[in-house]
C-alpha cells in the first residue's frame, strides 16, 4: 500500500474494529484490517491511544460537519434550527461509531481530551446561535445565551445517547421532536 494512503486506511480500518469490538479493538486486528505493518500504524499515530483519538477527532469532524453547516440566515431562525437538528440526529443514528464516541468512549484520557475541545467549540458556537435567535426575535432576551446554548447540546447530546442505549432505539423523528421540544423551552421560543 503506497504511504500517502495508508493514514486514511489504517484510520478507517480501526474504525471498523472499534465498531466490531463495541468499543475496543487489538492492534492487530486493525493491523490485518488494514492490511499493513504494526509499525507503520505507530507511525503514523504513534500509540493506540493516538489512534484513538485520531478516530475521535475524525467523528467529531464529521459530527461538526453537520452541525455547523452554513445556514440560509434569509430563513427564520426556528425552520432552520429544526432542519439543523434533524440533521444532526439523523447524523447520530447513522454513524455506528456515535453511541461508542459519545457514550463509553468519552471516558478514556485520550478521547476525552478530543471532545473536551469540541464541547467548547460547539458551547461556543450554540451561544452564538442562540444570540442569533434573539437577534432575530425567536428567542426573549432574558435568556441567557451563555447557559442557553450549551444547554441544548447537552441535552441534544444526552438525550440521543439514551435513546441509542435503547434496545430497539425508539425512532429517531420521535427522538427529534422531542429535542425539538426540550430545545424550545430552554431558549423560551
Amino acid at each position: 500500500m503506497p504511504k500517502a494512503s495508508a493514514a486514511p486506511a489504517i484510520l478507517k480500518a480501526a474504525q471498523a474494529c472499534l465498531i466490531d469490538g463495541d468499543g475496543t479493538f487489538e492492534m492487530r486486528d486493525v493491523t490485518d484490517r488494514a492490511g499493513v505493518s504494526e509499525g507503520l500504524v505507530y507511525h503514523y499515530y504513534k500509540s493506540k491511544a493516538g489512534l484513538l483519538a485520531a478516530i475521535v477527532t475524525d467523528f467529531y469532524a464529521r459530527y461538526g460537519a453537520v452541525a455547523n453547516r452554513h445556514v440560509d440566515r434569509d430563513v427564520p431562525w426556528l425552520e432552520r434550527e429544526a432542519a439543523r437538528l434533524r440533521d444532526m440526529v439523523d447524523f447520530l443514528y447513522e454513524d455506528p461509531l456515535a453511541r461508542l464516541v459519545i457514550g463509553g468512549l468519552s471516558r478514556l484520557p485520550e478521547a476525552a481530551r478530543t471532545e473536551a475541545e469540541y464541547r467548547r467549540d460547539i458551547a461556543e458556537r450554540s451561544v452564538r446561535n442562540v444570540r442569533s435567535g434573539q437577534d432575530q426575535g425567536f428567542i426573549p432576551d432574558w435568556v441567557d445565551a451563555e447557559m442557553a446554548g450549551p444547554a441544548t447540546i447537552g441535552a441534544m447530546n444526552q438525550v440521543v445517547m439514551q435513546a441509542l442505549s435503547a434496545d430497539p432505539p425508539p425512532p429517531r423523528d420521535a427522538v427529534t421532536s422531542e429535542l425539538w421540544r426540550i430545545i424550545r423551552a430552554i431558549v423560551a421560543a
